[in-house]
This record gives structure tokens, C-alpha cells and sequence, in this order.
């Protein structure tokens, strides 16, 4: 007869047994656990083109990392979006990108605009890589441009910054003679310019007599950099009439264009207010310039985090269109294509936008807190229009130049954009505001609130509504 097993035994080899049990699911759960903190060897371009260069572009290896968007802005430009990678993570790419051949050209500085935004541009042959971390909402952004220039204005220059020949920098809100735009010359210390738009057609006559009268008589006005801020007519005008006239060629010098350029989704889908036509003309037009050297100008894409250094200015790109995903823009609204630039001069800062619209607002005030908006100059985007209490309670400005419609505006029928004109929450927080329906305005900076020099009025229909 078989010995039945006592109690006390058969209890002891249950107890066994579940604790074996128990021990083979927790080494399984183990297991899954590491096996999901394994790497992600993140695809790169090679998944997306068949270029061949790009194909030497490194994977990015990223934890919990994954590809938001991919992004291919037409004539061999290329961006990628990496969501939840980390500091670390970029900090690592960058050594494989460097593994690779890759040779560092620029980072953004030091302070890594503020602690904001961490990039670094290379080149290998033909092939431009920038590579930018968003600090605040984890993201890297990975682009890639085929036989694209990087500027030699994102390192700083000591000896630039230092060869002052005027005492101090000067901001030039013009007035628009003919029709609505937007047009700002920063005036270096160096006695060169930075421009940003420029206006319509009808404005290039005024805006070349303006400019030619800013630098001594026979001399040529050198622009440094002229920024368009986005594909619309009454922003990048002036440079289509300029290329017409041989005589306004002649007349100055363009080392460098600036200009990020849309997708061909972009265009697809923003079609209402999209104009790629223009976008061909600011992607070619520029040749027919010529630099102080007698050479072309050079076109370049300003990426997000990228630090430009003009005399001792500093100009910080904040946002470009590549951070927002085409399901961001509302409707069919381009005007959120606008670079946002945010400008070190003297110790005061001035933000400027073009057309930005609301989605990029959103985007702004998650990526930097309420500190990185402390201006002392604020251009309101869209001529005045598209602004927003949401962020101008996000702000804080002493001066406002006022980019509004004046009663000639194409947009007078729209009752809609006409009550955002004149922007009451904006106006009450600002110490001073002037509007270049009322003449062209003049800021000397260090500005001293007070010290605006107030052009003449050129034509008097032109008055803020």
C-alpha cells in the first residue's frame, strides 16, 4: 500500500509549487519590462527617400522615442520628428552623427537659447544636417537638406561684433505707402542692415529710396540678411519687383536670404492662402543679387533652436512651420507658416513673427514659459490682426509697433478681421505704441521709452481705424 503523506508535507510542496509558480510570471514581467526598455533604433531617412545621400544619415537611438512626423518640404529638404526622446538621448545621437563623418559647423551658444532649445548643424559633402532638441516637450527634430548652405552667421564672430562704426543699433518700422505689408530694417552697428519682409511690389520703390538713404552718398546699402518670413505677396513683394528693375539690383548688396520653405503638403492643403508661385520665386529670385564681394548671395533655411549672430545682434530662431504638424494649422490658414524670430539687442529683446496665427501661439507658450516672453519691443503678427489675448497675457512689452490695416485695407469688408484691428487688451499693457499708418517709426536702442523718432506721414488715407 502506497504511505499517504502527511499534512504537514503536502502543504510544504503546495506552498513549493506556487512559489515556483509565482517566481516564473514575476522573471517573465522581468523580462518584458526590459525587453520595452530595449532601444528603438528610430528610422531614418533612408525609409522615406531614395536620394542617396540621405541614405548616410544615421538611425537615432531613442528608449521610449518614436517618429511623429515625417516632413518632406520638396526640393531635397527633409525633417524629421523624434516625440519623447530625451536630452541625453540628442546629446548621443550627436556623437553618432559625428561617428559617421559628419563635421559640426555651429551649435546655438552656451546658454542654449536660454535653456530652451539645444541644436547643432553639420555638413558631410553635399548633404546639411541640423539636429534640434525641445527641451520642454521632449521632442528632437532631425533635418536634412541636399546641397543647402549653412550660414556663416550661426557662429559668432568676436571681430564682427566689435567693428562698430555707428554707436548704436537702430530698428526702422516703415510705413506702407500703397497697401498693406510689413517691412523692418534693423540698422547693424557696423553700418550694414538686417531686413525682415519688405511689403508688396507697389512698396519697392519706396522701400529702395529708404534704405539707399541710410549709408553714405555713393555708397551701396550691404543687407546682411534679408529674412522673409513667410510665402505671402505683401510680405515678400519687394523683392519680385526688385529682381525687375536692374537699376534697384545695382543699387545694394544681399549676402544671404532667409527663408524656410513649405511642403508641398503645406501648399496642398493651405490652398486658399498659399501661394507657390512666390515660393518658386523666393527659392530662385535670389540669384540675380549680387554680394559686396560680387558674388551670389546664399540661400539658407533658419531651423528651429538656430542662433544668427549680425554685428552684436542675436537673433534666436523660437518656431518655424516645421514644428507644427499639418493637423495644427486652422482651416486653411498659411499665414502659421511664419518663422518666429526673437532678437538680442543691447540687452532688450524684440519678437518678431510675421503673419503668426493661433496655432503657433499654443505651440509657443508650451515650448517657453511666460520669462522667455519678456520683451521690450513686441511687432504684433499679422499686421495686428491675428492677435490673441491668450498670449499677449503671456507677455509682457513696453513698446508696440503696430503693423495695422489701414482704411484702404483689402479686408475692409470683413467685419471679423476689421474688430481685431486694434487690439484693446494689447494697447492697455504696452507703455508706448505706434502704428506705421502714422509714419514710419525710428527706435534707438538701448531704447529709452520716450525716444522714438516719428517719421514723416507719407499719405494721411493711411490711419489706423
Amino acid at each position: 500500500m502506497k504511505k499517504k503523506l502527511p499534512i504537514i508535507g503536502l502543504l510544504a510542496l503546495i506552498t513549493v509549487l506556487l512559489t515556483g509558480a509565482i517566481l516564473v510570471v514575476m522573471l517573465k514581467l522581468t523580462g518584458d519590462e526590459e525587453a520595452n526598455k530595449k532601444p528603438v533604433d528610430v528610422t531614418m531617412f533612408s525609409a522615406y527617400t531614395d536620394v542617396e545621400e540621405f541614405q548616410n544619415v544615421p538611425a537615432m537611438v531613442t528608449a521610449q522615442g518614436t517618429v511623429n512626423e515625417v516632413v518632406d518640404a520638396g526640393n531635397k529638404n527633409y525633417l524629421i520628428d523624434v516625440s519623447g526622446s530625451t536630452v541625453e538621448e540628442y546629446k548621443a545621437y550627436l556623437k553618432t552623427v559625428e561617428a559617421a563623418g559628419f563635421k559640426k559647423h555651429s551649435d546655438n551658444g552656451e546658454d542654449a537659447m536660454e535653456g530652451y532649445a539645444l541644436t547643432t548643424s553639420y555638413k558631410k559633402d553635399n548633404l546639411t544636417l541640423t539636429v534640434s532638441h525641445a527641451i520642454s516637450v521632449e521632442k528632437t527634430y532631425i533635418s536634412a537638406s541636399y546641397d543647402l548652405a549653412l550660414s556663416d552667421h550661426l557662429i559668432y564672430n568676436e571681430k564682427e561684433a566689435k567693428a562698430n562704426v555707428k554707436a548704436n543699433t537702430k530698428v526702422h518700422m516703415l510705413q506702407m505707402t500703397a497697401s498693406q505689408g510689413c517691412s523692418y530694417i534693423i540698422e547693424l552697428k557696423n553700418g550694414h542692415f538686417v531686413v525682415h519682409d519688405g511689403g508688396t511690389q507697389q512698396e519697392a520703390a519706396n522701400f529702395m529710396d529708404y534704405i539707399t538713404s541710410l549709408v553714405p552718398e555713393g555708397e551701396k546699402p550691404v543687407i546682411e540678411g534679408w529674412f522673409i518670413s513667410h510665402c505671402h505677396n505683401d510680405h515678400y513683394g519687394v523683392l519680385t519687383e526688385i529682381v525687375q528693375n536692374q537699376a534697384w539690383l545695382n543699387q545694394i548688396y544681399v549676402n544671404g536670404f532667409y527663408y524656410v520653405e513649405p511642403s508641398q503638403d503645406a501648399f496642398n492643403q493651405l490652398t486658399t492662402q498659399s501661394d507657390p508661385s512666390g515660393n518658386m520665386i523666393l527659392t530662385r529670385a535670389y540669384k540675380l543679387f549680387k554680394t559686396q564681394d560680387g558674388g551670389r548671395p546664399e540661400f539658407y533655411r533658419p531651423q528651429f533652436g538656430q542662433r544668427y549672430y549680425f554685428s552684436d545682434v542675436m537673433i534666436d530662431v523660437c518656431l518655424t512651420l516645421e514644428q507644427l504638424p499639418m493637423s495644427a494649422y486652422l482651416g486653411t490658414d498659411f499665414n502659421d507658416t511664419s518663422f518666429w524670430l526673437m532678437h538680442h539687442i543691447d540687452g532688450q529683446r524684440m519678437l518678431f513673427a510675421g503673419d503668426a496665427s493661433l496655432e503657433s501661439t499654443y505651440f509657443v507658450t508650451e515650448m517657453y514659459d511666460k520669462e522667455y516672453f519678456d520683451m521690450d519691443v513686441f511687432i504684433p503678427f499679422h499686421h495686428g490682426i491675428n492677435v490673441y489675448d491668450h498670449f499677449t497675457n503671456y507677455c509682457t512689452y513696453d513698446v508696440v509697433l503696430y503693423p495695422s490695416f489701414r482704411d484702404t485695407s483689402i479686408w475692409d469688408s470683413r467685419d471679423d478681421l476689421a474688430a481685431k484691428e486694434e487690439n484693446e487688451n494689447l494697447k492697455s499693457k504696452a507703455k508706448e505704441v505706434y502704428h506705421f499708418g502714422d509714419g514710419g517709426v525710428v527706435l534707438t536702442f538701448p531704447y529709452k521709452l520716450g525716444t522714438a523718432e516719428k517719421l514723416e506721414d507719407i499719405q494721411d488715407i493711411y490711419k489706423p481705424m
